[in-house]
């Protein structure tokens, strides 16, 4: 487990809690490269991220 594992499973579950479903997806995708140690899709699916959370 890397570091932002338990990071992204507790924003998965706070997102998906106010309605941010595309939110809750990207964390859900996180959470599966994560135990796969893929470092740069990860960086890229944050990026991603980074650009939907600017509309809530």
């Amino acid at each position: 487990m890397n570091q932002i594992e338990p990071a992204v499973h507790a924003l998965k579950s706070s997102v998906a809690n106010i309605g941010a479903e595309i939110l809750s997806g990207f964390c859900m995708q996180l959470e599966e490269l994560g135990s796969g140690n893929q470092f740069m899709w990860q960086l890229a699916l944050l990026s991603e991220m980074r650009s939907e959370q600017i509309k809530y």
